[in-house]
């Protein structure tokens, strides 16, 4: 039985497959087949790098061996990466958006895989771009967040459930800590595996940040299994009525909101107020964080 390619190779491949350099999309549009090509060099490497670093995502967080296995869910827990965690543009999300759909269609027209469910889950992860303001009105934050937490079974996913809700750390910033992450402050937590590489530090409940250093003590490291957390939370949303899309950006949106509504209680104003919420979450650009923040919030 023959070895299944790599992730890498089996994306690499299918652009190679779908490559139609030197012919004329012109001539294409007319006989109906350019949306199945890839007509430029340039497009041809842009389309590699989209669909390579999706596969890879999907390999590691999901488990994922085989492109023709990619689940709706695989695409919408990889576009919201790239909206909440890798922080990029409209425009550039946009363009991930549509090449991902490229992806469908030579996934579809080389592989025969029916694509019907993940076109549909770009299409709503798509209506993000059409107006960030509007965007905000997605909110994302879960209505009950103490309540899901409590009905996460594994205490290691349940673990990260209230350093997310509580520090407003990205799953990524939290996968794995160690005694360098704890601080002499009881409650503070140095994060370190931040975008950008600049460490920043947030703070817990006390009760949160002695059951982090009772692990890390014990055991020497904390260490999320992200797949399995990622299943629990699903499910422990599904238990409490909630929507289980919300995922583990969820938590940053609770977080954002009730942090936000803190400090404007205390006097600041609400410019201030996003912009102390936005270094919280490790933002660099402030308007990123209107997309936590609900639209009331943000004329208050």
């Amino acid at each position: 039985m023959a070895k299944t390619p790599s992730i890498v190779k089996q994306m690499a491949d299918l652009v190679k497959n779908s490559m139609k350099i030197g012919e004329s999309k012109h001539v294409a549009k007319a006989d109906g087949s350019a949306k199945e090509g890839i007509f430029s060099f340039n497009s041809a490497v842009a389309m590699k790098s989209t669909w390579v670093n999706m596969g890879k995502f999907c390999r590691e967080e999901f488990g994922l061996l085989d492109i023709r296995s990619i689940s709706p869910e695989m695409v919408r827990e990889y576009l919201s990466k790239k909206a909440y965690d890798d922080e990029v543009s409209a425009k550039t999300y946009a363009n991930i958006c549509t090449r991902i759909e490229k992806f469908c269609t030579a996934l579809e027209s080389k592989r025969g895989i029916v694509v019907s469910e993940l076109r549909a889950e770009i299409k709503e992860c798509r209506a993000f771009t059409e107006d960030l303001r509007a965007a905000a009105k997605d909110n994302r934050a879960y209505l009950d967040p103490e309540k899901t937490i409590s009905k996460i079974g594994d205490p290691y996913s349940r673990l990260a459930a209230k350093l997310q809700l509580e520090g407003g750390a990205r799953i990524s910033e939290i996968a794995k800590l160690d005694k360098r992450n704890l601080t002499e402050n009881e409650g503070k937590i140095v994060l370190k595996n931040t975008k950008g590489g600049l460490e920043r530090t947030t703070k817990v409940s006390p009760e949160t940040y002695e059951e982090l250093a009772e692990i890390i003590k014990e055991r020497g490291q904390y260490r999320l299994d992200v797949k399995k957390y990622r299943a629990e939370l699903r499910e422990a949303a599904l238990l409490t009525g909630d929507d289980p899309k919300k995922s583990t950006h969820g938590f940053r949106f609770n977080f954002a909101q009730r942090f936000y509504f803190q400090l404007l209680a205390e006097g600041m104003s609400p410019e201030m107020a996003k912009s102390r919420v936005s270094s919280r979450l490790g933002h660099k650009r402030s308007e990123i964080t209107d997309r936590y923040l609900s639209l009331e919030m943000l004329v208050a």
